[in-house]
């Protein structure tokens, strides 16, 4: 479990415990052979942990805007580039300080007339790339809940009380108790969903465009494609103007899609566990009912309000299953989660005991307890979510010490 939190839970339920003790001894409607207090072990069960919601971790990614960065080419330079709709590269003379205009070609080339506007011509040049891939249940998988878990654990407890008031044989006293349940584990585990197997692809679509400068420069008709000799070339190319080789400018747009494909001859199913390991401490108060039976036992029944510290310590662990035609497993994804939650808890219960005195002040006791808790612990686990009802039942066995007792019963 996690190392205690830096505000100390028990320290504070601890010095709670300690005021209201110390408020019962000076209390001015407490005798001092009315005092008494005892401990013992106790076991607390019926407590309930729900997996409410399921969702995976490989269900397919979500599709956003991606970072693409800049043009990768330095536009200053001489070069042979090629696009999806046409290219421009350098010819005998690009480059040449001997030529005519160094900085022109006649090896270039376009598709559409579209590509020309107010003397400019644009290039362009997508690409994709794969940025995430994982593999899934494609859709109109059937899902299915994991149900939930009753568990329990053992403690402790001590508790403290006066007698304030008493008539024939009913007593009516103040009681507190401080308590805790430690290593308290919920599990749930089993298959969330199973269907067809998808492959889910996250996919950046990167598109470049160029453009160059054709201001004052008599346009073939489109499509062109002029070559490396021009109107020198065998065959000729008739009219082969010049366009500078350069580009003015060069820029950069992207988009970011999911894309899925079902994959033939198999299902996925997956397999999770959730395990969830609960600390729970208490500190209670409320009247207590007592009936003396003969001179040495007791029945008492004690409605109470309890304040109560959950610390939660959760965990998930799933793999996603390629089952083939023939049975056969692979695994071919699994998961990690860990998550830790504290919550503050309002309870209200009620008790019901039998103590025996043995002498000297000295007695045992057996006792039984049901608390409500007023909300539920909620815990989200990477994509999953449960809830943990610590609503529970608790037994325990009690020895104590009450002032002013006598070797053969009580007052």
């Amino acid at each position: 479990m996690n190392p205690t939190p830096s505000y100390s839970p028990p320290r504070i339920l601890l010095t709670a415990l300690a005021a209201w003790g110390a408020a019962i001894v000076v209390s001015g409607t407490a005798t001092a052979d009315g005092v008494w207090f005892g401990a013992g072990p106790t076991y607390r069960g019926g407590l309930k942990l729900e997996l409410k919601s399921n969702g995976s971790m490989w269900n397919a990614p979500v599709a956003g805007n991606g970072s693409y960065g800049q043009v990768n080419d330095n536009i200053g330079s001489y070069a042979d580039r090629t696009f999806d709709d046409g290219y421009v590269k350098k010819d005998a003379g690009t480059g040449n300080p001997s030529s005519i205009d160094p900085n022109t070609t006649w090896n270039w080339g376009y598709n559409s007339g579209s590509q020309v506007s107010g003397g400019k011509l644009s290039f362009h040049r997508s690409s994709t790339r794969v940025v995430g891939e994982t593999y899934g249940l494609a859709p109109g998988a059937e899902a299915s809940g994991l149900g939930s878990d009753t568990f329990g654990g053992v403690g402790a407890e001590v508790f403290a009380g006066a007698k304030l008031l008493e008539s024939g044989s009913l007593e009516l006293h103040v009681a507190l108790g401080l308590g805790g349940a430690w290593g308290l584990e919920g599990k749930v585990s089993g298959t969330t969903a199973e269907g067809a197997l998808a492959r889910y692809r996250t996919v950046d679509k990167v598109t470049d465009t160029y453009v160059y400068d054709v201001s004052g420069i008599a346009m073939p008709r489109a499509p062109h494609r002029g070559s490396y000799d021009g109107p020198f070339g065998n065959p000729p190319v008739i009219p082969s103007p010049t366009i500078p080789n350069k580009p003015s400018s060069a820029t950069r747009k992207g988009s970011r899609s999911l894309q899925m494909q079902r994959m033939a001859g198999g299902k996925a199913r997956n397999t999770l566990d959730i395990d969830a390991e609960m600390d729970l401490w208490s500190a209670w108060v409320g009247p207590q009912f007592r009936l003396r039976l003969g001179e040495q036992g007791r029945l008492w029944l004690a409605p109470q309000v309890s304040f109560n510290l959950a610390d939660v310590e959760a965990s998930r662990d799933e793999t996603l299953w390629k089952i083939g035609g023939d049975g056969a497993k692979e695994a071919i994804g699994s998961w990690h989660d860990r998550e830790d939650e504290q919550k503050f808890l309002l309870g209200l219960g009620a008790s019901a005991g039998l103590e025996w005195e043995f002498g000297g002040g000295f007695f045992v006791g057996a006792f039984g307890r049901y608390e409500w808790m007023t909300d539920k612990i909620d815990v989200a686990i990477g994509p999953s979510e449960v809830s943990i009802d610590a609503s529970s039942w608790a037994v325990g066995a009690l020895v104590g010490y009450r002032f002013g007792g006598k070797v053969a019963g009580i007052n």
